[in-house]
């Protein structure tokens, strides 16, 4: 039996492929095997509730179109913890299967870009920025929805002592936080970018917390 989140995420691939003219028997075999890929044991943020809160929040912003849905399913299709190859693996595979679909160039290029965009968040379109931003509204959830992501994404790194992954954080927080904005365009800085920034203060207070009185740990942590 299909799952609440696998019914709304069948209604947006239909919607695509219909308005791409892509067969039932391609249309079938590209979306079994992405929802398996999203299925995988060890995907405890990016998954497929993941991508349909990624969907959600592009509709609110007005954001959906047929690339940033293209690029939802495909962003992280591959995806391995840590590895700076996520992003390209997933833009190939993203590639190789609208070819065989029959996709235009124009449009396979054009979602190849936006996957690539999600590694240093260079937006060089609206839709893109948008969505950019979507993938990132996480940050800006209320309290307790962002305890759970923290909790899901710690889950997806059990292999890391803590306190290397406490210091992995502590840069990514650190980064997000020293920057202008943490949201490219304007829909999503004024309706997340404070709450954002007072989760992820929040989280970094407790990583630094936990390592204050140990010296040797917290500039291991805080170089």
């Amino acid at each position: 039996m299909k799952t609440e989140v696998e019914i709304q995420l069948i209604g947006y691939w239909s919607e695509l492929v219909n308005t791409l003219e892509i067969n039932d028997k391609l249309a079938k075999k590209y979306w079994n095997s992405l929802i398996q890929c999203y299925r995988g044991k060890n995907r405890f943020y990016h998954n497929l509730n993941h991508l349909v809160q990624l969907m959600s929040m592009l509709e609110k912003a007005e954001g959906v179109s047929t690339i940033t849905t293209i690029a939802t399913f495909y962003h992280d299709v591959i995806y391995r913890p840590g590895s700076s190859m996520n992003e390209k693996k997933s833009a190939e595979r993203c590639r190789n299967d609208l070819v065989e679909m029959g996709v235009s160039e124009t449009i396979i290029q054009s979602a190849r870009e936006m996957i690539l965009a999600t590694r240093h968040h260079i937006p060089n379109s609206k839709d893109m920025e948008l969505f950019l931003d979507a993938d990132m509204s996480i940050l800006g959830s209320n309290s307790n929805t962002y305890l759970d992501y923290q909790r899901a994404v710690r889950k997806e790194h059990h292999h890391l002592p803590e306190c290397l992954y406490d210091r992995g954080r502590w840069r990514f927080l650190q980064a997000l936080l020293g920057s202008n904005r943490i949201f490219l365009s304007n829909y999503f800085f004024k309706t997340l970018e404070s709450q954002a920034r007072e989760n992820l203060s929040r989280e970094m207070r407790g990583i630094s917390n936990k390592y204050s009185k140990n010296f040797l740990l917290c500039k291991l942590i805080k170089p």
